[in-house]
């Protein structure tokens, strides 16, 4: 038997509570809590890697909707989806791409990650849930949760535009003068 929406919601949250809490854990075990300013600019606010434990199994939360929906759809025989793993995947190794130049410092050009993040918001649907929360999660190894929701929003928000706006809409437009 599946599991309800509020059964997803739960799992979800209590996993995002424990990747955060050990994320926590072991930063506090190696002297405390971080804390990271905007694009690295002491002169702006920095925000504590503690607010992830409320912001991450927020998410979930919100998103547990529609990933249980598109993971084992509504139908009688539920079945799950291997594009939730493939958008989950895909998350996780972006977001731990981003930590690994963060963590690696300014000895690289992280332009190229950025750029790639980019190019995969535009080829593949980035605003899916799944995709958005490992995203976040292999981004908290090197500096929480909270700064990387910036990036994830901004590339869910390019993504959207393109897969449900701009594609639809040339599309249409070339089924029109095409006479189709």
């Amino acid at each position: 038997m599946a599991l309800s929406v509020e059964g997803w919601r739960l799992r979800l949250a209590a996993v995002a509570v424990g990747l955060v809490a050990l994320h926590l854990g072991g930063e506090w075990s190696q002297g405390g809590i971080a804390s990271h300013h905007f694009l690295a600019d002491p002169s702006v606010p920095a925000i504590s890697n503690a607010w992830g434990l409320l912001w991450l199994p927020l998410l979930a939360v919100l998103y547990a909707p529609s990933i249980r929906r598109r993971a084992i759809g509504t139908g009688l025989r539920p079945r799950w989806r291997p594009g939730i793993t493939a958008g989950l995947v895909g998350g996780l190794t972006a977001g731990f791409a981003l930590a690994a130049f963060v963590i690696v410092g300014p000895d690289i050009d992280g332009t190229w990650i950025l750029g790639s993040l980019l190019t995969l918001s535009l080829a593949f649907p980035v605003w899916r849930g799944e995709t958005v929360l490992g995203f976040l999660t292999g981004a908290m190894v090197a500096v929480g949760a909270m700064l990387p929701s910036i990036f994830a929003f901004a590339f869910a928000a390019i993504s959207f535009a393109v897969h449900r706006g701009l594609v639809p809409g040339l599309t249409h437009l070339w089924k029109r003068a095409s006479g189709r």
